[in-house]
C-alpha cells in the first residue's frame, strides 16, 4: 500500500464506503526523467496505459513512494486510463500535485463523461487531496485522467466505492475560479445520477429537468444532460452559474442544487513588452507595438523577441503562429497569454500573426558582466547580451559540443554562469569548444529558476560580436549618474564622439564631448540603452538605463 496506509486508510474506507478499489501505483514502473508512454499491472489486476508520463523522484508526492507524473504541452496529450473495471463506481477521490511552476487542469473522466477537474493556484509541491466526488455508474467502466491543457501533475492513491442509488447533481466543469481564454464560449458540464429528465415542462415524462441561472437572473429550463453552452454570456469579469433539479410542476427539488464561479477573459492591450513583462501571469495580452525577432527555433516553434524596453520568449508548442519569419523581422500585433516555465516568462500566442512589418533590423548585445546576470537575471531575460573576456571551465570529458548540455563560463573574476545549448539547430553542435579566454561572447540571456543562464545562438555568437575592434580602459571615461533620468555627464580627457543606442540599435543621440559634457536624456524612454564613446579611432561601450 502507498502513500494512505494503516489507521488512515481504514478511516477514509468507513468514511466513503465500500471501497472497490484503490491504485497506489505500486506496479509503475517508469523511473527515467524523459516522459515516456507504456502500459503496468493496475493494483485492481487490470492493465492501465500511460502516455507521456514519468515515474522518477520527482513525480513523488510523498517522499519514497511511487506517483505517475503526466507531461504538460506533450504530443500526444498526456493521459492515464485504467484497464475494465467492474461492479460500478459510486464515489472516486484521489490525490494530486502540482509538479511545477505551472498550474494544473487535470480532467477526470469515467467512461467518456467529464466527472471533475482538478486544478492548483500557484501550489507547487503541495499534495492536494479532493473531496468524494460522486459518479454513480453502473456496470463496467474505465477510468481516465488527461492533461491536455494544464502544467505537469502527479497523482497517486486513486479510490472508488461501489455505487449508490441516491439522485445527485454535480457540476463537472468549469472548476471554481477557472479563467477562461478570450473568445471561448462558456459551457457548464454536469453529471446527474438516478433521475431522468423530461423532454420537456409539460411531458411529465421523466422525474423533471433541469434549471440552470446566470449571475442571479431568471432560471432557464433544459431538458437534456448534455452541456450547457452560455452563448449570451460575453461580458468579461467573474460570473456565477446555479445549476438546480425540479420536479415535473417545476419546483425545486431540496438538496439537488450546485453552483460554480469563473471569469471571463479579455486581451488587455500594451504597447512594449516592458509592459507586457509587467502583466498578470496567466493574463491574456495583445502587444500593440512592434518588436524584433533575434533568433527562432523549431523546436517548440519557439522565437525569441525584443524591443527598446525588454525582451521575452514565445514558446509555440501547438504551432499557432504559422507566419514566416527571418531573423531580425519586426512583427506587431501578437496575441497570447503570458506565463513562466522553470522561471522564465513566456508568451503563448493565441492568434497567427501578420507578415512581417519591418526587415533587417539590428540589435546591439547588452554588454553585461556575469556577475550582472547573476546578481539579476530578470534585468536581461531574452535580451541579446555579450560577455567580454570569459572562457569555458570544461570537464575531461567535454571536447566538443553537445545538445541539451550545460557548459560553465567563467570571467576573469571567476564568477562563473552556465552556458546551455539549448538551441538544436545551432550549427556549432559537434565543433570542438574553445579553449582560453575570449574576447567576447554573444547570445540569449536565459534563467533556470533564479540562476542566469545564456543561449548562444551561432557561431557568430561563439566569437563574439564587441562593438569594436580596438578599444581604450573603460575607467578612463566616467558616466554618471547611472540610472539616469533627465542629465547624463560624461567626464574623460579630451575630445570624444558620444553616441546613445537604443537596445534595437537606433541611435538616439549623438554630440561631441570635451573634457566633460552634460547631456539631456529627458526626452528618451524609460529602458535600458548602450553609450558608445569614441576617441582617436578607439571605442567603448557602456550600459545606460534611463529612469
Amino acid at each position: 500500500m502507498n502513500k494512505i496506509t494503516g489507521f488512515l486508510f481504514a478511516f477514509l474506507m468507513v468514511t466513503i464506503g465500500f471501497a472497490q478499489g484503490h491504485e497506489t501505483f505500486d506496479n509503475f514502473d517508469e523511473p527515467e526523467t524523459s516522459y515516456e508512454t507504456g502500459t503496468f499491472i493496475g493494483q485492481d489486476g487490470s492493465t492501465w496505459n500511460y502516455v507521456e508520463a514519468r515515474g522518477d523522484t520527482q513525480a513523488e508526492i510523498e517522499e519514497g513512494n511511487k506517483a505517475i507524473m503526466l507531461g504538460r504541452n506533450r504530443t500526444p496529450d498526456a493521459e492515464l486510463t485504467s484497464g475494465t473495471l467492474q461492479n460500478g463506481i459510486g464515489t472516486l477521490m484521489f490525490t494530486y500535485m502540482q509538479a511545477f511552476s505551472s498550474d494544473v487542469e487535470l480532467e477526470v473522466y469515467v467512461n467518456d463523461d467529464l466527472v471533475y477537474t482538478a486544478t492548483s493556484d500557484g501550489q507547487q509541491g503541495e499534495a492536494i487531496t479532493t473531496d468524494e466526488i460522486v459518479v454513480n455508474a453502473e456496470g463496467d467502466f474505465t477510468l481516465r485522467f488527461f492533461n491536455p491543457n494544464g502544467g505537469q501533475v502527479s497523482i497517486d492513491d486513486i479510490i472508488w466505492t461501489g455505487t449508490s442509488d441516491e439522485t445527485t447533481l454535480n457540476i463537472t466543469s468549469p472548476s471554481d475560479g477557472h479563467v477562461y481564454p478570450p473568445e471561448v464560449l462558456a459551457t457548464i458540464q454536469f453529471n446527474i445520477t438516478n433521475f431522468d429528465i423530461s423532454t420537456d415542462a409539460d411531458a411529465g415524462d421523466g422525474d423533471g429537468y433541469v434549471q440552470y441561472q446566470i449571475d442571479e437572473g431568471d432560471f432557464n429550463n433544459h431538458f437534456t444532460t448534455q452541456a450547457i453552452e452560455l452563448d449570451e454570456l460575453t461580458a468579461p469579469g467573474e460570473h456565477e452559474v446555479v445549476l438546480r433539479l425540479v420536479d415535473n410542476d417545476g419546483d425545486p427539488i431540496d438538496g439537488l442544487t450546485d453552483s460554480v464561479t469563473f471569469f471571463l477573459s479579455e486581451y488587455i492591450e500594451v504597447s512594449t513588452i516592458g509592459e507586457l513583462r509587467e502583466g498578470t501571469l496567466d493574463g491574456y495580452y495583445t502587444l500593440t507595438g512592434e518588436a524584433v525577432l533575434t533568433y527562432q527555433q523549431n523546436f517548440r516553434n519557439q522565437k525569441y523577441i525584443q524591443d527598446d524596453t525588454g525582451a521575452i520568449l514565445i514558446d509555440d508548442n501547438p504551432g499557432v503562429i504559422t507566419t514566416t519569419y527571418n531573423r531580425y523581422d519586426g512583427i506587431t500585433g501578437i496575441t497570447g497569454v503570458l506565463n513562466k516555465n522553470n522561471g522564465l516568462m513566456q508568451f503563448q500566442p493565441m492568434h497567427d500573426t501578420d507578415a512581417a512589418t519591418s526587415t533587417n533590423n539590428s540589435i546591439v548585445p547588452i554588454i553585461i558582466s556575469i556577475e550582472d546576470l547573476m546578481s539579476d537575471p530578470d534585468a536581461y531575460e531574452s535580451q541579446v547580451i555579450a560577455f567580454e573576456n570569459v572562457r569555458f571551465d570544461l570537464a575531461d570529458d567535454e571536447v566538443e559540443f553537445e545538445t541539451g548540455h550545460n557548459y560553465t563560463l567563467i570571467d576573469e573574476n571567476d564568477n562563473t554562469t552556465t552556458m546551455r545549448t539549448n538551441f538544436f539547430d545551432a550549427d556549432y553542435i559537434g565543433d570542438p569548444i574553445p579553449t582560453g579566454f575570449q574576447d567576447a561572447m554573444v547570445g540569449i540571456a536565459a534563467r533556470f529558476y533564479e540562476d542566469g543562464q545564456i543561449f548562444i545562438r551561432d557561431t557568430d555568437d561563439l566569437e563574439g560580436t564587441p562593438l569594436s575592434t580596438e578599444s581604450f580602459d573603460k575607467n578612463e571615461v566616467s558616466v554618471y549618474p547611472n540610472p539616469a533620468s533627465n542629465v547624463l555627464n560624461i567626464a574623460l580627457e579630451g575630445k570624444a564622439q558620444v553616441e546613445i543606442y537604443s537596445i534595437l540599435g537606433k541611435r538616439v543621440v549623438q554630440t561631441e564631448v570635451q573634457n566633460q559634457k552634460a547631456i539631456a536624456v529627458d526626452n528618451l524612454i524609460s529602458g535600458v540603452y548602450l553609450v558608445k564613446i569614441i576617441q582617436d579611432g578607439k571605442a567603448v561601450t557602456k550600459k545606460l538605463i534611463i529612469q
